[in-house]
């Protein structure tokens, strides 16, 4: 049998008893801040995680000549792939080429390892809000770009608002809720024991995406080796 999932009234009756603050003393209004900063960095490890837990979009852009660096969606999470189409009018999906993730860091000759890069195999960097295509479009090309990505879920905002995420997520959200209660109002053991199990459960995420990326095959070292692969953009 299938737990119940928690909507905003749920999560907030937990985290004050949890707390042992009422609503006189901290509103609503500022414990759904909080509930939503801990949605948000929930959202971003599962995501890059792999967790198909929240919306896939993709979105086209245009590739503008002699230029390289372009903007991610503002509500991607984690980016699953980018594909490339350096001419013509791409109509269809076979016109775009999967760009490759690299890392500059690997890169030991510049001359054939970045310069030479063939259209056909295209690649990508990923750097805080932006990527870098190489190689650089020699035109304008309209709808040149696709990016497939994972959307960060909406935001809570009313009572009956449920988290798109696993119900063990759930209760973390009023355990950070309930910990920001209780630093407030200096219940310090109250606040130690809740801070500590929140943090543990976003350590408990980092290490699994740690141990994901260790596992994964090293990035190559020359444009022969790129293999067309996705990869999810680690925020």
């Amino acid at each position: 049998m299938a737990l119940p999932t928690l909507n905003v009234l749920s999560l907030r009756n937990r985290a004050r008893r949890d707390a042992g603050v009422n609503a006189n003393d901290y509103s609503n209004a500022d414990l759904l801040e909080d509930f939503n900063q801990a949605y948000s960095e929930l959202a971003v490890l599962l995501a890059n995680l792999g967790e198909d837990y929240f919306e896939e979009q993709n979105v086209k852009f245009s590739l503008v000549a002699r230029s390289g660096l372009y903007s991610l969606p503002a509500d991607c999470i984690a980016v699953k792939q980018i594909r490339l189409a350096y001419s013509g009018t791409p109509l269809s999906p076979s016109a775009y080429r999967v760009a490759t993730s690299y890392d500059p860091v690997d890169v030991h000759d510049i001359a054939s390892q970045e310069e030479n890069i063939p259209v056909s195999n295209p690649l990508v960097d990923y750097t805080g809000n932006y990527f870098r295509i190489k190689p650089k479009p020699t035109q304008d090309v309209s709808n040149g770009g696709r990016i497939d990505y994972i959307a960060a879920p909406s935001a809570l905002v009313n009572t009956g608002d449920t988290p798109v995420i696993p119900i063990a997520y759930q209760k973390k959200i009023a355990t950070y809720g309930a910990a920001k209660m209780a630093f407030k109002y200096e219940k310090w053991n109250k606040h130690a024991r809740l801070q500590k199990e929140w943090d543990q459960t976003m350590a408990e995420l980092q290490d699994r995406l740690a141990d994901r990326d260790e596992n994964r095959p090293l990035r190559f070292k020359a444009p022969q080796e790129a293999g067309a692969v996705s990869r999810v953009r680690e925020l």
